[in-house]
């Protein structure tokens, strides 16, 4: 087995990819986030500098979990979910900003969703082994 082909694409891990979440009956993309693979380096140092006023509490496993929850949400907002097309709130196209980010952030399914691309490591190999969704092909 060639262990090359496990390299991570730097650019991709931190610039992010496009990958797609509603399609038409046509195949037609309506829907699509921009995703950075989860704990890149700028989400690991933004988490740091947000938990250091934590931290003990943290380390001593006292700390609140909506704070811990909150503060992986901006990390998230901030280094994961770097942009999206085709969203809709109330049925008016809904433009991304960070702090739109954190805000749909908060549903639990769309979070799941992002947190479940941002470790999808065959969207970020240097040989990029998926595409759109694809399933992995080995």
């Amino acid at each position: 087995m060639e262990i090359s082909k496990y390299a991570t694409d730097k650019v991709k891990s931190q610039e992010g990819v496009w990958v797609p979440i509603e399609h038409d009956r046509d195949g037609t993309v309506l829907a699509k986030l921009l995703i950075a693979k989860a704990n890149n380096i700028k989400f690991q140092e933004f988490l740091r500098a947000l938990s250091k006023p934590h931290q003990r509490q943290i380390t001593a496993g006292v700390a609140d979990e909506n704070l811990l929850v909150d503060l992986l949400r901006k990390a998230r907002a901030r280094y994961v979910l770097l942009g999206w097309e085709g969203l809709l709130q109330d049925g008016e196209k809904l433009e991304y900003s960070q702090q739109a980010a954190e805000k749909v952030l908060k549903i639990e399914y769309f979070s799941e969703l992002v947190e479940a691309a941002s470790t999808d490591m065959a969207l970020f190999l240097e040989n990029s082994i998926k595409e759109d969704g694809d399933s992995l092909k080995n």
